[in-house]
This record gives C-alpha cells, structure tokens and sequence, in this order.
C-alpha cells in the first residue's frame, strides 16, 4: 500500500495499478488461508462466516458480469462461470448443513473472483460497491451487516474463551458497537439515512476490530 501510495504521488499509475493487485491478492491469500487452517469453529461460526463470504462473493461476481457485458472477454466468462459452480457447490453443501465443507470452497470461491477480476483488469481503476435503490436500503444492508458481525465476535468468544485483557477489549468494543447502531436507528428514524449510515459504518468497525483482535481474518 505505500509503495502504491509513492509511485501515485509521483503519477506512476501504472505501476501502482500492478502494486495494489498484488496487494489484493495478498490480502485474499492470507484470508483463504486462514479459512482453510480454522478447525476450531463450530458449524454456527462456519454458518455466519459463510453469510459474509457470500455476500462479497456476490459484489465480485457483478464486477465480473458487468466486464463481461462491456468487453465480452472470454477470460471474465470462464471467470464467471468457474464462480457460480464454486458457489452452487458451496450452496448444496451448506442445505446439506456441510458447512465447515462450504467456508473452505467459498474462500477459495472468494480468492478466485479476487484474483480473476485483478488479472482481468490489470491496469485500470476498478471501483467496486454495493448500490441501492433508496438510502433506507442501503441503511438495512448495514444493519445487517453490522448484527452479522456481532453474532461472529459472540460466537468467536466463547469458542475461544479469551479471558482477561482481550475479553475487556472485545466487550468495550462490543458495547460500542452497540451504542452507535442506537444512534444510527435514532438517526434513520428521524429521515437522517447518510448520518446513520455512517455511524453504523463506525459501529461495524468496531466489531470488526474486535475480530481481528481475537485472530479472525475481518475486512
């Protein structure tokens, strides 16, 4: 990330283009990775890890349909195609409630649509996001997202067992978290959905902080 940083500083787009791909991809290898060497957790923590993987899965996999729209690249549909088998396997294997089975696929599901769409797009700006149709959308994405986050930090704790410093930290964190999304639904209630947003983005993060205190691999 500095080094991207330098070379934007010094109008090197290009090469801080090639940077950040590596970096991207480094930071999805470490998160597969961590997927596949986590025995540790039970089916519920799979279960709530896999909600999370597939929703990034999904904004990935809309950059990929919406490449293969524009360019026709034959690179993006076999890109693509590989992807939705990864995640119809993954999506028997969790109805047939083999989910420890489906994190591992969909982390690999996740590495390849990473990779796939830097390689794809080496070179150029790709922004990706999640649109909406109204702020009050966007609004319950977040909470959502937010209370996932929450179930996984509680989850991740009892499993873990942190006693002492840590399980202070992680409740000051949780407790937090919890605070702000009560004001974020203040806000929403009173038609104010860009400060809630906002504030349920600073609640997540907490939890997020949370779990990477606690050695899960959260973004």
């Amino acid at each position: 990330m500095e080094a991207a940083r330098s070379d934007l500083a010094i109008k090197k787009y290009e090469h801080a283009a090639r940077t950040l791909d590596d970096a991207l991809r480094t930071v999805s290898s470490a998160s597969s990775a961590l997927s596949r060497n986590d025995p540790g957790l039970t089916e519920g923590a799979h279960r709530a890890r896999n909600t999370e993987l597939i929703e990034q899965i999904q904004t990935y996999r809309a950059s990929l349909a919406e490449t293969v729209a524009q360019t026709g690249s034959e690179q993006a549909v076999a890109a693509l195609g590989r992807l939705d088998k990864m995640a119809a396997e993954a999506q028997e294997l969790m109805q047939r409630e083999h989910h420890g089975e489906a994190n591992k696929l969909l982390g690999n599901a996740y590495r390849h649509a990473v990779i796939s769409l830097s390689r794809i797009r080496a070179g150029q700006t790709v922004v990706l996001e999640v649109k909406f149709d109204s702020p009050a959308d966007e609004f319950a994405y977040e909470q959502k997202r937010n209370r996932s986050h929450e179930m996984l930090v509680n989850m991740t704790l009892e499993e873990r067992r942190a006693k002492g410093p840590l399980r202070e930290t992680v409740a000051r964190r949780v407790d937090e978290s919890k605070k702000l999304r009560q004001l974020a639904e203040a806000q929403a209630a009173a038609g104010d959905y860009k400060s809630a947003i906002k504030t349920l983005e600073l609640a997540t993060g907490e939890l997020v902080q949370a779990l990477q205190g606690m050695g899960v691999a959260a973004f």
